[in-house]
């Protein structure tokens, strides 16, 4: 399928998407908001400012579906300074240094440690949504291995868990944006809740 195909399921499922759900996992009164797509310029602009070339599927996404929205968790972050506000902003113009071979984790804590003293942990991405907690989901734009740039990563350092891919649950291959966009989507029309960064890491990486 050409990614125009891709933009148009997604939409439609954006369209059906049913009522949030609250705290207690009932169905919410309230839609879920999405703001407009913001313009191509503006995608050119921040391109620009950044010395980074956004995903094809991400852009595509901002600049033809939705610039951001309150889902899914605390809600889809755009490119708008103000939106980086939710999460620690990153250098997305560095290579970020990890892969999915051969990700952060507190494995080896002397390299642990020594990784987020160098600031490794916050180059290359931009910021998704976040759950709270410390606990964000981020696109990588830039990377060292040009095979993880466009890949969806899970971040938290502050339950050390580490910097981890996601995956697909069927594939086990990384997720790109709109892979990972469509399986919250899927999990809401299923009358469940979108899954959180750590249920899409791979179990062998996590510290539990």
């Amino acid at each position: 399928m050409s990614l125009d195909d891709d933009l148009r399921r997604v939409r439609e499922k954006m369209a059906a998407l049913p009522p949030r759900l609250d705290p207690q996992g009932r169905p919410s009164s309230e839609p879920v908001a999405w703001r407009p797509p913001c313009r191509e310029a503006e995608a050119a602009a921040w391109e620009a400012e950044h010395g980074v070339a956004l995903p094809a599927d991400y852009r595509a996404f901002i600049t033809r579906v939705a610039g951001s929205g309150d889902w899914p968790h605390c809600g889809l972050i755009g490119l708008d300074a103000a939106d980086w506000d939710k999460i620690d902003t990153p250098d997305p113009a560095v290579p970020f240094p990890f892969s999915p071979a051969s990700p952060l984790t507190p494995a080896d804590e002397t390299a642990y440690r020594g990784a987020l003293r160098r600031g490794e942990a916050d180059r290359g991405w931009i910021p998704l949504c976040t759950e709270g907690c410390g606990m964000d989901t981020v696109l990588v734009v830039t990377a060292v291995d040009p095979g993880t740039a466009g890949t969806v990563w899970y971040v938290d350092v502050a339950h050390d868990c580490g910097v981890l891919p996601m995956v697909h649950p069927a594939t086990g291959a990384p997720l790109r944006f709109l892979e990972w966009f469509e399986l919250c989507l899927d999990a809401q029309a299923a009358g469940e809740e979108e899954p959180c960064g750590s249920d899409l890491v791979p179990p062998g990486f996590l510290p539990w």
